[in-house]
């Protein structure tokens, strides 16, 4: 169903050197946040076929030391393993933050898919993410709308979502891409169907949410200062080790100085949610 393997064709990782070069010279310039994005992170090194892997890239870059952020996005289940979870458990620097698309959590939907293997993975990822890092943040996406999809398929997701309680969920309807092996399936379910049931899955994330973000009132943690705010009172735009730049939350902090140079990593403490943003004050 996804275009987008076919238009960036195959996998090709880049060497453990020049990834750290790469580090090393965005830290020299000031930058305090490194992001691993890829069509699938966690299949880092498989193309080398020499052991080369996520886990051990994860440690070279931790050798670099000081005080910067580690970020993990787009990954795949079958990737999620416990050599990888204890390389971020292990490196002060990652932030304990996951992005791994789920898409679906019914057997007959994923296997539709063609995700047949996610589904051996999926079931307890959640539960072992946790289990290696207690704090973590799981970022996932999921489609609804897909060809053959019924309505015991979304109870099940529904149900899923409420269990496996993902900290962040983007919801996305179904549309056919031509040259995609889905695209013979059909149209999928009707668009004003899919549409609610996409909201359906997304009020059932808002009540994960407000529980969790609840949850951090009163609280301290660290987080990245991104730009000044307008409306004076010495606010910034900033982001926790929890969300991950342009698709998640952020937070509001108020009591830090504007001339503080972009990029510092200072601790706050949380006091209002508001939506899936935090307020804070600078410590």
């Amino acid at each position: 169903f996804c275009a987008i393997p076919g238009i960036r064709g195959r996998y090709r990782s880049r060497t453990v050197t020049s990834v750290v070069q790469e580090a090393e010279a965005l830290l020299q310039r000031g930058i305090r946040e490194l992001n691993l994005v890829s069509q699938d992170t966690t299949g880092y090194g498989r193309d080398w076929k020499d052991g080369t892997n996520l886990p051990g890239l994860i440690h070279q870059l931790g050798r670099l030391g000081g005080t910067f952020w580690i970020r993990l996005l787009y990954g795949y289940p079958t990737g999620v393993t416990d050599a990888l979870l204890d390389a971020m458990a292990e490196t002060p620097q990652v932030c304990h933050y996951l992005d791994v698309p789920i898409q679906h959590s019914h057997p007959d939907v994923l296997a539709s898919m063609k995700r047949g293997g996610t589904v051996t993975s999926l079931g307890n990822m959640a539960f072992r993410i946790r289990r290696a890092m207690p704090d973590a943040a799981i970022r996932t996406t999921c489609l609804v709308g897909f060809p053959g999809e019924t309505e015991e398929h979304v109870r099940h997701l529904e149900e899923f979502l409420r269990c496996a309680a993902f900290d962040h969920v983007g919801v996305f309807v179904y549309s056919p891409e031509e040259g995609t092996p889905a695209f013979s399936l059909g149209p999928g379910v009707d668009a004003d169907e899919a549409e609610a049931r996409r909201t359906r899955l997304l009020e059932v994330q808002r009540a994960v949410v407000d529980r969790k973000l609840e949850a951090r009132i009163g609280t301290t943690g660290e987080v990245l200062l991104e730009n000044p705010l307008d409306g004076g009172a010495q606010c910034w735009a900033a982001r926790n080790r929890y969300q991950a730049p342009e698709v998640d939350g952020c937070v509001r902090v108020s009591g830090i100085k504007a001339r503080k140079p972009a990029g510092q990593i200072v601790t706050v403490r949380y006091t209002v949610a508001a939506g899936y943003d935090l307020h804070a004050v600078g410590q």
